[in-house]
């Protein structure tokens, strides 16, 4: 390993007077500086992992949503790949809520279980704008819906894990 401004200072120094103040991204970065038996290790705090599981989800899901409103908004301009768009993305909106690797959402994030049952409540409504463009008349959507539904209600709420101030070590 080279010589860098970290090889010439005391231990102590390395890892009282810097690593103290680094957060765990930064952590990984120091230690790349750092000869292999000088690495600082800092202890991950606790739920770091379920944070970073729920934010990352969150990002997910807000993508798909993100994509399903695009489609959904000038109703008079659209064609029918538009709606099939609209229906795939659909589907997976439901798909993302009734996978229960994704159960942790609402096992953690305090009141998302009826909030997302209020948002899923809303396609089963026959006065939905894509329901008139499809053929079954939204039978089929209707369906997933009551089904993701029932799937989010029947998830037990666990405990609240807050992911502000959230700090990604990846």
């Amino acid at each position: 390993m080279s010589t860098n401004v970290f090889s010439t200072l005391p231990y102590d120094i390395k890892v009282h007077e810097i690593a103290s103040f680094l957060k765990h991204c930064d952590i990984i970065s120091f230690n790349e500086v750092l000869r292999r038996d000088e690495r600082v290790y800092k202890k991950l705090p606790a739920d770091y992992a379920l944070k970073h599981a729920l934010k990352t989800k969150r990002i997910h899901f807000e993508t798909i949503v993100t994509r399903l409103n695009l489609l959904l908004s000038n109703v008079g301009d659209w064609d029918d790949v538009r709606v099939r768009r609209a229906v795939i993305e659909l589907k997976k909106v439901f798909a993302f809520l009734k996978n229960p690797v994704n159960a942790i959402i609402f096992m953690h994030i305090r009141h998302l279980k009826e909030q997302m049952g209020r948002m899923v409540e809303q396609w089963l409504d026959d006065d939905q704008e894509l329901y008139s463009f499809l053929s079954d008349g939204g039978l089929e959507l209707r369906a997933l819906a009551t089904e993701t539904r029932d799937y989010i209600t029947s998830v037990p709420f666990v405990c609240h894990v807050s992911t502000a101030n959230h700090q990604s070590a990846f």
